[in-house]
């Protein structure tokens, strides 16, 4: 029986939904046309009862080229430098040969990628003519792009790179005779370096790279009314970060032989730098560390820039035209406002959608019982047994509340407690759900078995003989441990009842007492157990506990909390020692929790499967929450053989990231200690060290040992 569906309705990528009917047949006909550009296509499908998505295949030998002018804009009338990248259906870079034409077809300039499917040439357009680039890939497709039209009344920057000095020039489209007042601006992640009018009696301004830091530096031309008129970006490469020495003990080493390895950071001025990096030593028949992505370029490239970036090491490389040439290439392409500097010197800023966290956050609002109104100025308690967290807060003018920056293991339990201004619990606490980003299902996209990189071929290679060699010399996968024994007595599960105001068992054992222990004292009235606590005795049917403030040269009584029920008018008689489980007391700081009413104290006394005197009202004004917390950093495993025997026998060891450590601190003198066993294979290993001194400069670098 064919199906046909009610309210069917298609999408491709974010264009609107399209409402569609089916045939007789049940089938549903549905055409679209992908925009220009597209980098994917995704199909979304839905119904009343489901919906699904649909990864739709490009055109493989489709390409798209961008064209981008130096300084943003193409001036009429005057010669310019035109960038552009080109990228395969995929998002891939695509090599390209590019003939620049105009309307006609007459030919103006040739040109083809450099890098990365990046290159450039010169033109010199009008604003009332059409130009056009026709593109060849490596597949012989030929596509024609339209160049962006050339403008009149613009300036636009230029640059020019020779060693270490770069002229900055400005060039002006050829309507424009009369001389404008200009302003030019150059930061470095917010750091000026230069920020002066333009003068026109020059024809460019020049300046000593090595006297700006190392990073991408931003070149901003504004009007006279500080309005931005074109932005050029231009990578400063200096070597202006740490110095780094890795030494070690022996440059050949045993069979799971000790490695004991120091760490010399020093700065460009040869002053030593305290700060911190993480290490990582692996093997070289296995893996090759990479060298594309390393701290150097993720922190003054990367992070900098929009988009992918392809093999960003490549930039990196010192001494190669072609790396030098392909990053300047990359300052055009990547178009980059990451500091709205325009807006900020015209006086417009912006401010933070949403507030940085600092830590755990319980936040929630105290509302009145019966009407349902916000409490202002109303004290709420915040208090975890576990971890001896006490602390209290008040609400706002629309009772709200919240307990910042609290920082604690995950899986920790916090009791949260709200009492009216009378210290009373007619009050209806909410806490706040924690909110997570929304879920969003990724279409997905189809595998290309062609597509390999040598890098997967290697990586692949590596798994399957690193599991065939295990398997050799171990026959089936096991993990050998040592013998474990264990000597504390496991806690019986389930054997109190929860309260909310009962410290965690163990924690206060001079003060509590568990029906074993009175079971032992055969008591005949309370009393008599609760004698048995220090400092803790009985007067008319009240507990009194000793060292509590007195009010009046009157001493307090303990109010009563019996199976979490604040009780102030109780005789202690009245409930059978027997039918309590455990009884304890709270004084000092552990009664915050309980706000005035705790003012002598407490008494707090959970009874076996609530066998009190005394029912208990559901409580709307105490709520427990386990909000996510930080997780305990694990250790990294490395074997230490430190004796004979467990050099010589036990399991083979394999390792092929031989140590690892995410935090090894370098001292004032700049020097860094850290140690480590090889492992079985004969080969060669790598030690690799990344961080930031703590006065912000770059740690980097790498060292080799052998193990034969």
């Amino acid at each position: 029986q064919k199906i046909l569906p009610q309210n069917l309705r298609m999408r491709v990528n974010r264009q609107p939904r399209d409402d569609i009917k089916s045939d007789a047949d049940s089938v549903a006909r549905f055409s679209f046309r992908l925009p220009a550009g597209s980098d994917q296509g995704v199909l979304y499908i839905e119904t009343s009862k489901s919906r699904e998505y649909i990864s739709l295949p490009l055109p493989e030998d489709d390409f798209d080229v961008s064209f981008f002018p130096e300084g943003g804009y193409l001036p009429s009338g005057t010669e310019c430098r035109v960038a552009f990248k080109a990228l395969s259906s995929a998002g891939m870079p695509e090599d390209v040969r590019m003939s620049i034409v105009n309307a006609s077809g007459s030919e103006l300039t040739r040109t083809r990628t450099l890098h990365e499917g990046m290159g450039q040439f010169y033109i010199t357009a009008h604003h009332d003519s059409t130009y056009y680039a026709v593109c060849t890939n490596s597949r012989g497709i030929e596509t024609r792009f339209q160049l962006p039209p050339a403008r009149s009344g613009i300036v636009t920057l230029t640059t020019e790179q020779s060693g270490d000095t770069l002229l900055v020039s400005v060039l002006k489209s050829g309507d424009i005779d009369q001389e404008k007042e200009l302003f030019l601006l150059l930061h470095t992640r917010g750091i000026i370096h230069y920020a002066k009018p333009w003068n026109s009696n020059f024809s460019a301004v020049s300046f000593d790279t090595e006297s700006l830091p190392s990073g991408v530096l931003q070149i901003i031309l504004f009007d006279s009314a500080m309005n931005p008129l074109s932005e050029r970006l231009v990578f400063c490469m200096r070597n202006d970060q740490a110095r780094t020495g890795i030494a070690t003990d022996a440059p050949n080493y045993a069979k799971r032989s000790p490695v004991k390895a120091s760490v010399q950071i020093t700065g460009p001025d040869g002053k030593p730098r305290a700060g911190s990096f993480s290490v990582s030593v692996t093997d070289d028949s296995d893996l090759v560390p990479d060298s594309s992505v390393t701290i150097l370029t993720t922190l003054l490239l990367t992070s900098e820039l929009k988009g992918y970036i392809n093999n960003p090491g490549f930039y990196f490389r010192t001494n190669n035209p072609r790396a030098s040439a392909g990053l300047d290439l990359l300052m055009m392409t990547n178009g980059w406002r990451r500091y709205d500097l325009p807006a900020v010197l015209a006086g417009r800023y912006r401010t933070m959608k949403y507030p940085p966290k600092t830590g755990m956050e319980i936040t929630g609002s105290v509302r009145s019982l019966i009407l349902g109104k916000p409490v202002k100025e109303t004290e709420v308690n915040a208090f975890s047994w576990g971890t001896d967290y006490i602390e209290m807060t008040r609400t706002d003018s629309l009772g709200r509340f919240a307990f910042s920056g609290i920082e604690f293991p995950d899986s920790t339990e916090f009791v949260i407690q709200a009492l009216n201004k009378a210290g009373r619990p007619t009050v209806d606490l909410l806490l706040d759900n924690e909110t997570f980003p929304a879920a969003v299902s990724i279409p997905g996209t189809p595998l290309s078995l062609t597509a390999g990189t040598e890098a997967d071929t290697r990586l692949s290679n590596y798994l399957t003989r690193a599991d065939t060699r295990y398997t050799m010399e171990n026959g089936m996968r096991t993990v050998y441990i040592e013998e474990v024994v264990i000597t504390a007595k496991a806690p019986e599960k389930g054997k109190y009842s929860y309260s909310y105001y009962m410290p965690k068992a163990g924690q206060e054992s001079l003060n509590m007492l568990d029906y074993e222990k009175i079971d032992e004292l055969h008591p005949i009235t309370m009393t008599e157990v609760i004698n048995q606590i220090p400092f803790t005795r009985v007067e008319g049917g009240k507990v009194i506990i000793d060292r509590m403030r007195f009010n009046l040269n009157e001493q307090l009584t303990a109010v009563l909390v019996l199976d979490d029920m604040i009780i102030h008018d109780y005789n202690i008689d009245d409930i059978d020692p027997y039918s309590v489980e455990r009884v304890a007391v709270l004084k000092g700081a552990q009664t915050t929790i309980l706000g005035g009413a705790g003012a002598g104290g407490a008494i707090v006394i959970t009874t076996k499967k609530g066998m009190g005197p005394y029912k208990e009202p559901p409580k709307f004004n105490i709520k427990t929450i386990m909000p996510p917390g930080y997780l305990n950093p694990a250790e990294f495993y490395s074997p230490r053989y430190e004796t004979t025997d467990s050099r010589e026998i036990g399991p083979p060891d394999l390792r092929t990231t031989v140590y690892w450590n995410p935090d090894v601190k370098v001292s004032a003198d700049g020097e860094a200690l850290f140690d480590f066993y090889t492992a079985d294979n004969p080969t060669d290993y790598t030690l690799f060290i990344e961080g930031v001194t703590y006065d912000g400069l770059i740690i980097s670098g790498r060292s080799r040992i052998s193990r034969r």
